[in-house]
């Protein structure tokens, strides 16, 4: 039973391999006739290859793809993200700018839903990632996401994330507002910074950690908000 089973997986895996050679010749043949390998799913001589072409698009940004399938493509110039980004609907295009904007600021697209500065822009973040997951995306929306460094998984929690992960985006932060009074309801970022006030508390940070916080002019008593505890 066993090797039936393995017989019928390498059948499978060997059709696939003959399909896609077949598909990656008709595609070959178009760029022949027409200059470039750019298909539309809209192709009436040939449907199924504008589904195909994209197809190789989507699994080329989810890296499902072979190196020697790639190289073979880039024999024909295939064009992994057509299009322009004045293509997409105004919506989406006004997000876009306002996760670029986010990353100039933050230093990463990591927005969660509970974002209270736009709740929105972490909505659309998370369906970006249903739509991904599912391929339904168009290539030039994940072409224009990926190269911002967007992650298509959910960012880890403030307590898988390592300590200096954590610092350097309060160190950002400090940057943009000028201090480290991070609001707890801001995320995972602000539970963060509690977490180190707990800690020194109950004497239990690191003092490599103290002293670098305290570069930061980090605020360990809430009560008094303009002093710092320095140590020398």
């Amino acid at each position: 039973m066993v090797f039936k089973m393995k017989g019928k997986n390498l059948f499978k895996h060997k059709s696939q391999e003959c399909n896609w050679k077949e598909k990656f010749e008709y595609l070959h043949i178009f760029r022949e006739n027409y200059g470039h390998p750019n298909v539309s799913q809209r192709y009436q001589s040939n449907p199924g290859l504008g589904a195909w072409v994209n197809k190789q698009r989507v699994h080329f940004f989810k890296f499902k793809i072979s190196n020697n399938r790639i190289e073979l493509l880039k024999f024909l110039k295939f064009n992994w993200a057509p299009g322009k980004f004045f293509t997409f609907n105004l919506s989406w295009n006004k997000k876009y700018k306002k996760l670029n904007d986010f990353r100039n600021s933050h230093g990463h697209c990591s927005i969660s839903r509970k974002y209270i500065q736009n709740r929105e822009l972490g909505f659309w973040i998370k369906n970006q990632r249903q739509f991904f997951r599912k391929g339904v995306m168009d290539t030039d929306k994940i072409f224009l996401l990926s190269k911002l460094g967007f992650s298509w998984i959910k960012r880890p929690s403030f307590k898988k994330m390592n300590w200096n992960q954590r610092f350097k985006e309060l160190e950002m932060y400090t940057n943009k507002q000028g201090n480290c009074l991070v609001p707890q309801r801001s995320g995972a970022l602000g539970k963060w910074v509690q977490m180190q006030r707990n800690l020194y508390k109950k004497n239990l940070i690191k003092e490599d950690r103290k002293v670098l916080l305290n570069k930061l002019k980090f605020t360990w008593n809430l009560k008094k908000p303009n002093e710092t505890c320095m140590f020398f």
